[in-house]
Parts: structure tokens; sequence; C-alpha cells
């Protein structure tokens, strides 16, 4: 990864959900489960770069998230600062990704001593990204993008690093004009979400894609969450397998032919224990 001394930026928001701490320097409980990274956007710290095309060439959303100035902040098990950098690949035509690769993301103590690196990458489940591109007729570029990213990391505070891997929710936002990023947002939680959680942010993702056929999937989703917060567990799996069907039904015609939405729905059965 390459220092950055002008902008560099991650927008991230996701649930902020703390699943539990790590005791640092124990093998036994090194774990990023926990940890958060939090961003806000000043004028040089940050950098992002947006390429919209026109359907079917995939579009993508290029960005960097530095310590300096300010920098984002790691909180929970490994506090201090983060660095990270990614390539979000997103259909400009349906908001879905098609994959989000972060290659190198490190967290630095406060004697900057380096305490966690790894990279992620988006598994089989659903996400949405858009961006608008810098051009002479549009001087401020925006974007925004959200997924659960699945990531392998190496904890270096134990004898041996100990490595680990799992899941984090992230979700970002940004505003530049090609150099200044003020006004940018990154957030991410590391931790297992709960079915509940799950469905909420893929509920999020139904809705604000407006994904088909009208509502009808939209309200499946609320409720089987009904279900899920009321303890009906038996209900809820019966309503993920209407959910599927529906979605199978759809594929190729008032939804994408590979939107994600089936293995989302499969991982939450999981979790339920279906």
């Amino acid at each position: 990864m390459r220092k950055i001394y002008r902008a560099v930026v991650i927008p991230v928001v996701g649930a902020a959900l703390l699943l539990g701490s790590a005791i640092v320097g124990s093998a036994a409980t090194a774990t990023l489960t926990g940890e958060t990274f939090t961003w806000v956007g000043v004028q040089f710290n940050g950098f992002f770069s947006c390429q919209q095309r026109t359907p079917p060439s995939p579009s993508n959303i290029f960005y960097e998230v530095s310590t300096f100035p300010g920098g984002g902040a790691a909180t929970g098990p490994y506090p201090g600062n983060f660095i990270e950098d990614g390539n979000i690949t997103f259909d400009s035509g349906t908001g879905v990704i098609t994959a989000w690769e972060v290659e190198d993301f490190r967290v630095d103590d406060s004697s900057g001593n380096l305490t966690v690196t790894g990279t992620k990458h988006l598994p089989p489940g659903v996400g949405t990204a858009s961006c608008t591109n810098l051009s002479a007729t549009n001087p401020i570029s925006t974007g925004q993008a959200s997924a659960v990213l699945a990531y392998d990391a190496t904890i270096n505070t134990t004898s041996p690093p100990t490595q680990d891997s799992g899941t984090s929710t992230v979700t970002l936002d940004f505003s530049t004009d090609g150099d200044s990023v003020t006004g940018s947002h990154f957030s991410e939680t590391f931790g297992v979400l709960t079915p509940e959680q799950q469905l909420q942010a893929l509920s999020a993702i139904v809705q604000g894609q407006q994904l088909g056929p009208g509502k009808s999937l939209a309200t499946k989703l609320m409720e089987i969450l009904a279900s899920v917060q009321a303890g009906k567990t038996n209900t809820a799996c019966n309503q993920l397998h209407a959910f599927e069907h529906e979605v199978a039904a759809q594929s190729g015609k008032s939804l994408p032919a590979d939107d994600g939405l089936i293995a989302a729905a499969m991982q939450i059965e999981g979790a339920l224990g279906c």
C-alpha cells in the first residue's frame, strides 16, 4: 500500500453492534469481533474516484482512507488508527455490487506499532452502490455503497500472530471535487450479525433499490423480521423459503438474474438454524 499525503477516503457506515471484546495479546481471544472503524472526511485525508458506465459495462468506485490529518479511528480490542483502500464493482443499472475487494487494511496502535493487517472481499450476498462521475459539467462527485464483507486478518499482538476471519458490515458515502473530501463518512463494524440485523440490512437494500415485483419482497422481509423478533423461528424459516421461491421465480424478470438475494436469505436461515 502506498503512503498517502493528500486525499485518501473510504466511506462506510454499518451496524454498530459490539459483539464482545478481545484481550490484546491473548491468543485465545485474539479476534476482530467488536472492532469498529470510523472515519469522517476533512479536506485532504481521503480519496475517491467514480467510474460510472452504462450497463452492461461494470462501474467502479475506488477509495482509500488515510490517517492524515485526523485519520481513521479504530476502537475496540485493537485501538489506534486504520488505513484501508478498496475497489467496488457494481451494475449502475441495478445498483447491485458484484465485487468489493480490499487488498490491504491495517491498524497501528498509538505508538505506531502494526497490530492488525488483512484483506476483505464480498462473499455471496447482497450489496448496493451508486456514484456520479466528476466532469466539467459536474464539479462534485458523490457516491455510496454498503455491504457485508468477509475478512481475513493477521493479529500481530500475539506470539505467534493469530489468524482471524469473519464478517464486517460496511457503508460509505462520499462527496469530492477531486481533492477535498469534507463531509464524507466511513464506518465499519467487525463481528457476526444476528439474524435480526441481517434481515434489517437485507430489507434496507430491497427497499432502497425498489427490488420487485412491487413491494412484495419488502413486505415478506418485514413479516420475517416480525417473526424473528417474536421468537417464532419455525415460522420465520417457512417465510424465508417462500421469499427464496419468489426471488427464483422473478429472477431475470422483475429482478436481476443474479442479485444475491437467495444467498443472503440462506445465510439468515443458517443463522436461525432452519
